[in-house]
C-alpha cells in the first residue's frame, strides 16, 4: 500500500477481515509472515515497541465507545490530533471518511459506521468493528 491509497477489505463474516486489520495495526500478531510499516518490521516485536510504532504511523478507528459523547465529531478529531501532534485539516479528514459537513454533529447523532470518524491519523488508518472476535487465525 502507498500513502493515501484507499484499500477495501471485503468478505463474509468469519473470513478474517478483523484479524487482518488487527495484524496490520500491530494489535495482534500474525501466525505466519510479518507486517512492515515504512520499512520497519511491526510484527513480532515487544508490545511497547509496537505501541510506539502505532503511535507514530497507524490510525485505528473504532466504530463505537471510543468517542467523547460531549465533543462534536470535529472536537473528537481535534482531540486525537493533539495527542498525535498532527496538524491535518479536520474538514479534509472528515471528507476522507465520508463525513463532510458532519463536524458539528455529536457521536450520538451518527450511524455506527459514521461514528468511526472519531480519530484522524496522518498516515494510515485501520478500521475495526467493535465486538469482533479476537481470532488468532491469519488468512494466507
Amino acid at each position: 500500500m502507498t500513502a493515501g491509497e484507499l484499500v477495501v477489505i471485503a468478505g463474509p463474516s468469519g473470513s478474517g477481515k478483523t484479524t487482518l486489520l488487527n495484524c496490520l495495526a500491530g494489535l495482534d500478531e500474525p501466525d505466519g509472515g510479518a507486517v512492515w510499516l515504512d520499512g520497519r518490521r511491526l510484527s513480532h516485536r515487544p508490545e511497547a515497541e509496537r505501541a510506539r510504532l502505532r503511535a507514530s504511523g497507524i490510525g485505528v478507528i473504532f466504530q463505537y465507545d471510543n468517542l467523547f459523547a460531549h465533543l462534536t465529531v470535529a472536537g473528537n478529531v481535534r482531540f486525537s490530533q493533539r495527542l498525535q501532534k498532527s496538524r491535518m485539516d479536520v474538514a479534509v479528514l472528515l471528507e476522507a471518511v465520508g463525513l463532510a459537513g458532519r463536524g458539528s454533529s455529536y457521536p450520538g447523532q451518527l450511524s455506527g459506521g459514521g461514528a468511526g470518524a472519531g480519530a484522524g491519523r496522518t498516515r494510515g488508518g485501520a478500521g475495526r468493528r467493535p465486538g469482533g472476535a479476537d481470532r488468532r487465525r491469519t488468512d494466507r
